[in-house]
């Protein structure tokens, strides 16, 4: 996805990627090619059918699941990750998703203890799997 500030998203399909940070070919959603840098701070990538892609192109409802359950947010960005995060990583994929990191890391500390009681969730030391 990418979009200047303030314009709807816009989303397309990685079609070649050569190396972590070389430029990806992105299809658009209207049939043009074009390299995107890695280091595009206004692209975010997302796999089809995750919550990660449904935050990114509904505007409001990171926001909303956040207030209403953190701990269940942190929980499906650690499912849809696929292999183990650390801690850091975990709270900046929701600070890169637009939440200010205060408020994730103050709603971390919170969670904590939730997040240990998940039996879907295996945590050993900061890492979460």
């Amino acid at each position: 996805m990418s979009s200047a500030p303030g314009e709807a998203p816009r989303q397309g399909t990685v079609v070649r990627r050569r190396g972590p940070r070389s430029a990806v070919i992105v299809r658009w959603e209207n049939g043009r090619e074009e390299p995107v840098p890695a280091s595009d701070k206004s692209v975010r990538y997302a796999a089809e059918g995750t919550r990660r892609l449904e935050w990114l192109l509904k505007p409001g409802l990171l926001e909303s699941d956040f207030q209403a359950d953190p701990s269940r947010v942190f929980t499906q960005i650690v499912k849809e990750e696929g292999k183990s995060i650390q801690t850091l990583q975990l709270k900046h994929r929701v600070i890169d998703l637009g939440l200010p990191a205060d408020e994730v890391n103050a709603a971390f500390i919170q969670a904590k203890p939730i997040l240990a009681k998940n039996r879907h969730l295996i945590i050993q030391g900061a890492k979460h799997s």
